[in-house]
């Protein structure tokens, strides 16, 4: 049973992102709600580590979006394991962001139409 509660948005775009401690890494997202989002990153991350994340929705001239959240789950990226990015990771945002819902979709209706 899928225990997502919002709709999710398959899309890439780069997300910064810096860990409680200061280390910080630029990923890719692979898919985004407004209550998460899943990443692809050469940095690997603990289950339950605090993150702030930088990132634009859409990534060509949005309006920068911040959020903190908590790593959720890390796994091994089964597309680029001895890659750029050897993980994947799954982030739960502190707070929903229900406007973010009507950014992803637009954005990716306007990625689909080329």
């Amino acid at each position: 049973m899928d225990k997502r509660r919002h709709e999710r948005y398959t899309l890439w775009f780069p997300v910064n992102v810096t860990t409680d401690d200061a280390k910080q890494t630029l990923a890719v997202a692979k898919d985004a709600s407004q209550s998460g989002i899943a990443i692809s990153s050469p940095l690997g991350l603990e289950k339950g580590a605090r993150v702030s994340l930088v990132f634009r929705v859409p990534p060509d001239g949005g309006t920068e979006q911040t959020l903190t959240g908590t790593v959720a789950r890390l796994e091994p990226n089964p597309d680029d394991p001895h890659g750029m990015w050897p993980f994947r990771i799954g982030i739960e945002f502190d707070d929903p962001r229900p406007e973010l819902e009507s950014l992803l979709s637009e954005t990716l209706t306007r990625s689909q139409r080329g």
